[in-house]
């Protein structure tokens, strides 16, 4: 019996560290193979960001080709239509889309840097917000919002101070923790859409509605060739939902260069250009570039902001998510 003592121990011992070892293996196996999946996930998600920074070259070249020209900006629709459905790229797929600021009401315009309400946006809102079926009262809450709150400029290109028109403004005065700007035409509060849902009363629903309409970079001029009609019935009371619609309708062949031409559309006359001449362009300059890249199972997105209005684009911000 004294024999098989020893012998019952050196087994049980040979079992806790057969078992310790095959725990650390396990474990060793599970950590190796979560490495190994995490790594590919990162190669993978790498490789999606490449191709979506490739799609936003392509954007880029497009536009250089084609946004200064009235009469080709057809063409350019019907090339970027191609790469909005997925388009293979890289080894992955590409969706690209573009947006002409012009095409929408810039709402960091609402505010000049001294507080006051743009009298000229402010009814062109409660307009769109009629035609849209929003509460026109949540126009208050924005300029409340707008007057207390500024634009955070940490990270931006330095020349976005520029594109948002920085001009003197000798009743601009700064709070601690605002922007020290020493000049500045408005009170931008917003550097992406969706910061307007900050706004007391913006709930989503409103804002999945507004973001059609509005945006937070632009000249401030609304491009008629792409406007939707709401943004061009809310220019001016002078003009119809059908004068609006009309117009939309005329410009898929004939595209407009002059204020003059306007007046080949049924419903605008004289009186309704007149109203609307010192606030539209026929060109847009801004333009809004939103990429995404994917690869197996990983998604990489970027968005941008690029002026158009010199030899050479020139990016004001880039966010990638």
């Amino acid at each position: 019996m004294q024999d098989k003592k020893p012998a019952g121990s050196a087994l049980l011992y040979v079992i806790l560290i057969t078992g310790l070892l095959s725990s650390l293996i396990l474990s060793f196996i599970v950590r190796t193979k979560d490495y190994v999946v995490r790594t590919g996930y990162y190669e993978n998600y790498q490789k999606s960001y490449y191709i979506a920074k490739s799609g936003l070259n392509i954007a880029k070249r497009l536009l250089a080709q084609y946004s200064s020209d009235i009469t080709e900006q057809s063409l350019l629709a019907n090339e970027l239509s191609a790469y909005q459905n997925g388009y293979p790229l890289l080894g992955g797929t590409a969706r690209l889309f573009v947006y002409p600021q012009g095409a929408k009401f810039n709402i960091n315009e609402l505010v000049y840097a001294d507080g006051t309400v743009n009298k000229t946006l402010e009814p062109e809102l409660e307009r769109l917000f009629y035609i849209l079926g929003i509460p026109q009262g949540l126009i208050s809450n924005i300029e409340v919002f707008m007057q207390k709150n500024n634009l955070n400029y940490a990270g931006l290109s330095s020349k976005f101070t520029k594109y948002i028109k920085v001009a003197e403004s000798p009743n601009l005065q700064l709070v601690a923790g605002e922007p020290q700007l020493q000049s500045g035409k408005y009170k931008a509060s917003f550097l992406t859409l969706r910061d307007l849902m900050l706004v007391p009363g913006i709930t989503y629903k409103y804002y999945y509605i507004l973001k059609n309409f509005l945006c937070v970079n632009s000249s401030g001029m609304i491009n008629i060739n792409f406007a939707p009609y709401e943004v061009i019935y809310s220019l001016s009371p002078l003009i119809s939902v059908s004068a609006a619609k009309e117009l939309v309708n005329y410009r898929v062949n004939n595209p407009f260069r002059s204020p003059q031409d306007i007046l080949s559309v049924s419903g605008f006359q004289n009186g309704a250009l007149a109203s609307i001449a010192p606030l539209i362009e026929f060109n847009s300059v801004y333009y809004k570039i939103a990429v995404s890249g994917a690869y197996k199972n990983s998604h990489a997105a970027i968005t941008a902001l690029y002026f158009f209005g010199g030899s050479t684009p020139e990016k004001l911000y880039e966010i990638n998510s």
